[in-house]
């Protein structure tokens, strides 16, 4: 954005200086010193990005940093109670899923009956 300004102000300053404008020299300085100024905010916005870059990557290196120092302060018994943990988990998780294959085989035994008795009560309506 700033570099399209400043293509712009240094083709004015071409075109007054081709054209002899009514401001004449003062114009053209004017102009001249507009471009500079938004060549050098155009560089300091730069600047400023890289250094924003810059502080954010080292904001990662040092949560990196923190988080690696972390871990290394477990003892082997915190790993040894996530372990016991985990195992807890599964186990209850493998109860659940028994408790459910036993209730759907339940469903479907009643539903069976059900279908018999439908059936059963048919057969004699028919006879």
């Amino acid at each position: 954005m700033f570099l399209l300004f400043v293509r712009i102000v240094q083709r004015g300053i071409r075109t007054e200086g081709r054209r002899g404008a009514a401001g004449g020299p003062a114009a053209a300085e004017a102009l001249r010193q507009a471009a500079a100024a938004a060549a050098a905010a155009a560089a300091a916005a730069a600047a400023a990005a890289q250094a924003a870059a810059a502080a954010q990557a080292a904001a990662a290196a040092v949560a990196a940093a923190a988080a690696a120092a972390k871990e290394t302060e477990r003892t082997e018994t915190d790993r040894i109670g996530d372990s016991i943990q985990l195992q807890q988990q599964q186990q209850t998780q493998q109860q659940q899923q028994q408790q459910q294959q036993q209730q759907q085989q339940q469903q479907q035994q009643e539903e069976q009956k059900q279908q018999q008795g439908r059936q059963q009560g048919r057969r004699q309506k028919g006879d």
